[in-house]
């Protein structure tokens, strides 16, 4: 069964004309991420200092891993996650933008010391949209019993 968007859509943005914005990853998902590349780092350095120089290409995939690595690091620290009247977006490589008009089911998951957003769009796969403090755990969960409720009914 598929919820009637016009009275969801219209309780989402009474709900949220008072956008709620925080970051997309808590400080400990933060802190992982950063200690991992570190790690990565002096690993990486004491690989070369042993054994020297490699060839060129591979090289050229070292540089290609650490570019990934480093702006995948990037966004995870400033990433922020937006919810409003008009819909829901993170900041990533690209960003994810999702108005409510076009998101059929949402679903609240909770893991381990962070909580998701997962929202079916109809076609393609299923979205995960990533809380990084309590007042988007709480929109969220706002979001998922909206959704409930009128699908319900």
């Amino acid at each position: 069964m598929t919820p009637s968007a016009g009275p969801i859509t219209d309780a989402l943005r009474a709900r949220f004309a008072q956008p709620v914005r925080g970051p997309s990853y808590r400080p400990s998902a933060k802190w992982m991420v950063v200690s991992t590349l570190v790690t990565l780092a002096a690993y990486g350095a004491q690989v070369m200092s042993r054994v020297g120089m490699p060839a060129w290409p591979v090289l050229v995939l070292i540089g290609a891993g650490a570019f990934v690595l480093l702006s995948t690091t990037w966004y995870i620290l400033n990433g922020n996650t937006t919810v409003d009247a008009e819909g829901i977006r993170q900041d990533w490589l690209f960003e994810k933008n999702y108005p409510w008009s076009q998101v059929l089911h949402a679903r609240r998951l909770r893991v381990p010391f962070t909580s998701r957003l997962l929202l079916r769009m109809g076609a393609g796969p299923i979205k995960a949209i990533h809380s990084g403090n309590r007042e988007l755990d709480e929109a969220f969960a706002e979001v998922a019993a909206i959704y409930a409720r009128h699908v319900r009914g």
